[in-house]
Order: C-alpha cells, then structure tokens, then sequence
C-alpha cells in the first residue's frame, strides 16, 4: 500500500509538472508550483489513498467475483455472465458515480491550497465557492465550454481505462494500469483546470 500510495503522488505531480512544461512550454523557473502542490497532494490523498481504499477493498465486497473474472482466458469470460455483470458494475461504477466526487473534490482542494488563509478561517465557505466552480463548469447551460465538460475530458481517458481495466487485468495489475490512464487523466485534468 505504502509503495503504491508513493507511486500515485509521484506520478500525479510529474504529470503536471509535464503539463506544465511539456505542453504549455513553460520554463523551469516559470513553474506554477502552488499548482503543482495541489496535484501533489491530489495525488496522494485522492489517487494514493482514497482509490486505493475504493478499488481494492470496496469493489472485492461490492463486486464480487471478478478477480475470479478477469484471470480467465477470453474464451471462459464470454461465458461468464456474472463475471461480465461484475466488470459491467464497475465501469458503470467508475464512469458514473466516481466523478461524482472526484471532481468536487479536486476543485475543493485546488481552491483551499490557492485560498489557504481564506480556508483556514472558514472552510465551509471556500468549499462552497468551489463546488460552485465546479457546478457553473460543467451544469451551467451559459457557460462557453459547454454542459458536462470535465465529465467528458474524464470519460475520453477512461472509458476505454475502464474497460482495459476491469475487464481484462488481473487483479495484480489493476493498479499499475490505473496509474497509466490516471496520468493521461492527470494531465488532461492539469491542462484544463491547473492554472
């Protein structure tokens, strides 16, 4: 767990650093690094701590036998009607429950890290502000980006994600693979809404 905790936050704050560099050309000295502490701490609390809990022990109780599922051959899972229910519930799962907090969360914490004074003096009011962000990005029919942006770049990554993922890991590299599209995700996520 410690390891993959570690694998999480690294992997997400190389992510933006990557954004930062690679895609919008900044120069090292030019680092947003308030930003890239909120991905830092993202990455630990949210990719490191709160996935790992969700994916390894609630989705073993919630789906069950779908380790069982993804180590048969392909020709076994075309069989497996609960298998492919198990893998079908954690996609639908993962697709439509999940931002659901991830979200609100990453936008509540980009918001308490560059309002840190303000945070501290009244949480419930940044995290309002934020959610309100959150809310106007992406459910506010006036806004120019659109209805559902952040759910769409978050399903562009992780609908296929999904599916490499549940349906077809073994249970053992489910995480590592995770990681793969996380820092897609993480890049996307950094590019549209780090600054």
């Amino acid at each position: 767990m410690k390891l993959g905790i570690g694998i999480a936050t690294v992997k997400t704050q190389v992510a933006d650093l990557m954004t930062q560099t690679a895609l919008e050309g900044k120069a090292w000295d030019e680092i947003d690094w308030r930003r890239n502490m909120v991905f830092t701490l993202f990455g630990f609390g949210y990719f490191g701590c709160a996935q790992y809990y969700l994916y390894v022990h609630l989705f073993s109780r919630w789906f069950a036998g779908a380790g069982r599922f993804v180590n048969q051959p392909l020709s076994a899972k075309l069989r497996d009607f609960a298998g492919q229910r198990a893998a079908a519930g954690q996609i639908l799962f993962d697709l439509l429950i999940h931002p659901q907090w991830v979200l609100p969360m990453y936008y509540t914490l980009k918001e308490a890290v560059n309002h840190f004074d303000e945070f501290v003096r009244s949480p419930s009011s940044v995290m309002v502000y934020a959610v309100g962000k959150y809310w106007k990005n992406n459910f506010d029919p006036t806004n120019e980006e659109g209805l559902l942006t952040d759910w769409i770049a978050f399903w562009k990554i992780w609908v296929v994600g999904d599916i490499i993922v549940f349906g077809f890991c073994p249970m053992w590299a489910r995480l590592p693979v995770n990681h793969f599209f996380s820092f897609m995700y993480v890049c996307v996520l950094s590019f549209m809404r780090g600054a």
